[in-house]
């Protein structure tokens, strides 16, 4: 087990702006309640961005009340959060999203993820998996549901 001494090293040499993140997310508009939606390079841009919004729009709230929205974009998507969500908080793609595990005291009321698995995060409340059947709504299944194909 590290100490907290060094997690704060680890989360330093992977987020760059460390201190301010660490700042808007203690003291941030709608700070009491966070959200982190987990981007993935699914399907065209055009249908990116609504499956995003409307996640968003669904489930960017905690009983009811407004939450701090955190976007971390999947290394290999190139949709430009910044530009096309930037009224979030839009994470570097870069740094592996388990880095959010050694941030002191941080907790999400709810992380959000369409395919990628969250077994590795440990910083959430609630883990919410939407799965194919969430990504039948957007495109023709037989494109995302490969594996069962197969059989």
């Amino acid at each position: 087990d590290l100490t907290d001494e060094e997690k704060d090293i680890v989360v330093g040499m992977f987020i760059e702006n460390k201190d301010k993140l660490e700042t808007i997310l203690r003291e941030g508009m709608n700070h009491e309640h966070k959200v982190l939606v987990l981007t993935e390079p699914l399907c065209d841009l055009k249908t990116r961005k609504r499956i995003f919004r409307d996640i968003i729009a669904q489930y960017g709230s905690i009983n009811g009340e407004p939450a701090q929205i955190l976007m971390k974009p999947h290394p290999r998507d190139v949709l430009d959060y910044e530009k096309e969500f930037s009224q979030y908080i839009i994470l570097d793609k870069k740094f592996p999203m388990e880095i959010l595990n050694y941030i002191k005291d941080l907790k999400f009321d709810r992380v959000i993820s369409v395919l990628t698995v969250t077994d590795a995060i440990l910083f959430a409340k609630e883990k919410l998996f939407l799965g194919e059947d969430f990504m039948d709504r957007y495109e023709a299944p037989e494109i995302h549901r490969q594996n069962e194909q197969i059989y």
